[in-house]
């Protein structure tokens, strides 16, 4: 039985320079040790036959074995950098991950693949009381059409996106397990729920995978 998602592949955007945390979100370390973007090449490397890392700092991600790649235009936020990977990429949906994702519920983005094939939609990205996580999401190569016409037009926000494709909001509470390291504080909750054994669940546990 293959066990890789079919005609999918997975992006980890690892692009982002940490103002808030003050360092690369890239190599924080899960409390098991592991950086979190060994985590997210360790977890998506299991189900995804092509994975590719989003990232300007070549050299320091090399050593995790997949191709990096770099925005082509630089400084244009994380919809350059889904662009440029969804690029170089050879299928036609792309599970698109944030690198400060700890947790990676793979029942969920098979869920999420799901849907985009049988529905046909350009995105389909987890929403819930008016939110959304567009870097938890699956796009499909037909974007990038719209994502140059964005580019075109001095546009680089995820949202602007949304207006110009096809979208599936996958109306689900996914907070028991999802959530982003984004400052100092995040990562201390993430830690100290960790250490406690409650609150999230994150890292390779069964409630994860």
């Amino acid at each position: 039985m293959n066990p890789y998602f079919k005609d999918s592949s997975a992006i980890i955007l690892a692009g982002g320079n940490g103002v808030r945390i003050g360092m690369d979100k890239a190599f924080l370390r899960t409390v098991s040790g592991q950086s979190l973007v060994g985590n997210a090449v360790d977890i998506l490397c299991s189900r995804f036959e092509e994975v590719v890392v989003s990232s300007n700092r070549i050299e320091s991600l090399v050593p995790f074995g997949l191709p990096v790649v770099p925005d082509e235009k630089p400084g244009q936020g994380p919809l350059m950098g889904i662009y440029s990977a969804m690029r170089r990429t050879s299928n036609p949906y792309n599970f698109v991950l944030s690198v400060d994702t700890p947790c990676v519920n793979l029942g969920f983005v098979e869920k999420l693949l799901g849907h985009a094939r049988v529905g046909g939609y350009d995105i389909v990205v987890p929403g819930h009381g008016g939110f959304y996580e567009p870097l938890f999401a699956v796009y499909h190569k037909r974007a990038l059409r719209q994502i140059e016409r964005l580019f075109a037009e001095g546009k680089n926000k995820i949202s602007c996106l949304f207006s110009l494709c096809t979208v599936k909001v996958l109306e689900e509470d996914i907070s028991s397990w999802h959530m982003n390291i984004n400052t100092r504080e995040d990562y201390s909750s993430y830690l100290g729920n960790q250490s406690a054994g409650t609150g999230y669940v994150f890292e390779r546990t069964s409630n994860c995978i």
